[in-house]
């Protein structure tokens, strides 16, 4: 607990320099200083809108924040993601880019969630749109097609591949467990020594769940039929949503917590199928822009919120929390960490888990005893730090300049690199 308090408040202090006065710590490029007018070297040095090639961070919010803890992840885990990243942004990415200009991909940013016209200018959405949010057809085809980044475009295609992916291979290797193991799940419970000492607490009566869930699909329903003009998506829609959510949940939990013998878990990455919620219900009600956010929230996030919460039900089993503590625990860090996610960088970052590396082989005990602690000391100071900036800083206003505050030095990571296209602050090729 010392360990824990200690560590803790270390991590909350440290988070006020890259969160609020330092921000430079969050990501610094290398390459973009050496070269600061060089279009290209900005587009592979930049850590937000690049390939973030020597990008160091010094901020635990983006170090964690696109495979969560390294403390905690198996290291095949985070070899499999490294490959798969380097495979697929240092290779297909590049190509794509810049030897086959696939989709006029050189017209835009090589990294960047946003919508572009045909001439490279950002969208702006509210020329296509009605007074009520919905689709012009007319205004549409007047004004310019949507284009994507090449990243934002192979993004959306991977989905659909690990998408299927999943459930073919969890129907053909996981298949039979499961249907066993839902047949005898009631009638058959064998108790480990885990479970054994767990029934010394209070177990979490099932009406506690029912609460959560009802409650919150009738907040849900009561939502789409009050504001109905502003969801745009109707009670069908939000049940059509829980019902994506409870059919992939288990396929998607099982590739989540899959593990084989020897080579620890190969996956503990949560796969996503946003984009498969967006068409879905683009093809039911087409032109609702809106009701197609709504419906992939709560498609996606309730499977996201589901296996976070048995994943913590498990590492609470295992620690032999008390189940109504940890149930408690989890509603409260829903709300605090809804706060934390809204506000923290969610970015690329070329970092080396040295450090880690070195006292896991030289300092085995060490590590044993206070790896898995230390890891949640540094998310917790890292969050409640951050809902602070949040609350008592920026909502309030409060902000200041100075070379410490400007963000990654790759101003010219965002140009385009194709011939006459003109975008404001950037070179014309």
């Amino acid at each position: 607990m010392q360990f824990f308090l200690i560590a803790t408040g270390l991590s909350f202090a440290y988070y006020a320099l890259p969160g609020y006065l330092f921000a430079v710590l969050t990501f610094f490029s290398l390459v973009c200083y050496v070269w600061p007018n060089n279009v290209t070297a900005h587009q592979v040095g930049s850590g937000y809108q690049g390939l973030g090639v020597g990008a160091f961070t010094f901020d635990w919010a983006g170090i964690s924040a696109y495979h969560g803890s390294p403390l905690v992840a198996p290291w095949t885990s985070i070899v499999n993601m490294g490959v798969g990243f380097v495979m697929f942004v240092y290779i297909i990415l590049l190509i794509c880019y810049w030897k086959f200009n696939t989709f006029d991909a050189r017209k835009f940013p090589i990294f960047s969630n946003q919508l572009f016209t045909h001439s490279g200018q950002k969208y702006d959405t509210t020329k296509i749109l009605t007074k009520e949010y919905n689709l012009n057809i007319d205004a549409y085809n007047k004004y310019s097609k949507l284009y994507l980044s090449s990243l934002f475009t192979l993004s959306i295609g991977s989905v659909f591949a690990r998408f299927t992916a999943t459930l073919t291979h969890v129907a053909l290797f996981k298949g039979s467990n499961i249907l066993r193991q839902s047949r005898t799940a009631m009638s058959n419970v064998k108790l480990d020594v885990h479970g054994r000492l767990m029934k010394a607490y209070k177990t979490v009566p099932e009406w506690w769940f029912l609460i959560v869930l009802f409650g919150s699909m009738a907040l849900s329903i009561i939502m789409s039929l009050v504001w109905k003009v502003d969801v745009q998506l109707p009670c069908w829609g939000m049940l059509l949503a829980f019902a994506l959510a409870s059919v992939v949940t288990l396929p998607i939990g099982v590739i989540q917590a899959n593990y084989q013998p020897g080579i620890s878990s190969i996956s503990s990455i949560q796969l996503g199928y946003d984009m498969i919620a967006h068409f879905m219900i683009g093809y039911i009600p087409p032109g609702t822009p809106i009701a197609n956010l709504i419906f992939k929230i709560y498609g996606r996030i309730t499977t996201a919120h589901a296996l976070s919460f048995l994943s913590d039900s498990k590492l609470g089993h295992y620690m032999k929390i008390p189940p109504r503590c940890m149930f408690i625990a989890q509603l409260v860090g829903t709300l605090v960490a809804g706060v934390q996610c809204w506000i923290a960088l969610r970015t690329f970052a070329w970092t080396m888990k040295l450090t880690f590396l070195f006292v896991f082989r030289s300092y085995k005990r060490w590590w044993q005893k206070y790896n898995y602690v230390l890891s949640v000391t540094l998310d917790t100071g890292t969050a409640l730090m951050a809902v602070l900036i949040f609350f008592a800083l920026q909502n309030a206003g409060h902000s200041f300049k100075w070379w410490g505050t400007k963000i990654d030095y790759c101003p010219l990571a965002s140009c385009p690199t194709a011939p006459g296209i003109i975008v404001d602050r950037c070179p014309v090729f």
